[in-house]
């Protein structure tokens, strides 16, 4: 899904811009309805176990960014290998 906002931004900056506000929402966590990995993660827990877990998820999709913006834009410029798989799925889901 990264690669997909980034393909639809007019620049690395607009894509930053996009990608920092979407790593920084407030997602579903473990036990919530509609979140992605439910069969990866057991339901239930306290409330303090799944702020701790969405916490972790939250930190994780921002570090990922990080580590992301650098590769698919090396020098500033769109990587032609990279945005290819901005309109592929993986396994039937937009991830």
């Amino acid at each position: 899904k990264c690669v997909a906002v980034a393909d639809q931004a007019s620049g690395r900056e607009d894509a930053t811009r996009q990608l920092e506000t979407m790593a920084g929402e407030d997602m579903p966590g473990p036990g919530d309805s509609g979140f992605e990995l439910a069969k990866l993660f057991p339901d239930g827990g306290s409330p303090q176990e799944c702020q701790t877990a969405k916490a972790y998820m939250k930190q994780l999709r921002q570090e990922t960014l990080a580590r992301l913006l650098p590769t698919i834009y090396p020098d500033g410029v769109k990587n032609k290998w990279w945005f290819q798989f901005a309109r592929k799925k993986f396994m039937n889901f937009m991830l």
